[in-house]
């Protein structure tokens, strides 16, 4: 009946990497960077973009709220050099200027990917 949302595994992602960057605690790094790597490949639409829930019916369509793994796919990004986790994100960013852009709360997870855009 639930399966993976995006944003809250963002959430547990988003702790990992504070984990490791307040407390080098080397399992929360490997655990944030298998935590992206299953996002950036096993939570994806067609289209490339990281969907809302994994279910029948909502596992089509993408949620602005997916910006959440900004932050931690650029961490992880930066530890593996892995090209899927920025391909995903950059999709997910290029799908919310088409939308009109991030929403004003949104602004701050984006700025963590920009520079690396």
């Amino acid at each position: 009946m639930y399966g993976t949302q995006v944003f809250m595994v963002a959430a547990i992602l988003n702790g990992l990497m504070r984990t490791y960057e307040l407390l080098g605690d080397e399992t929360a790094r490997e655990l944030c960077i298998r935590g992206c790597r299953f996002l950036a490949t096993g939570t994806v639409t067609p289209d490339g973009l990281m969907y809302y829930k994994e279910s029948p019916m909502n596992n089509s369509a993408p949620i602005s709220a997916n910006v959440l793994t900004f932050r931690p796919m650029v961490f992880a990004y930066e530890q593996t050099s892995d090209p899927a986790l920025l391909r995903v994100i950059w999709r997910q960013f290029l799908w919310m200027m088409d939308g009109g852009g991030p929403k004003g709360y949104e602004v701050k997870d984006v700025l963590w990917a920009l520079p690396t855009f």
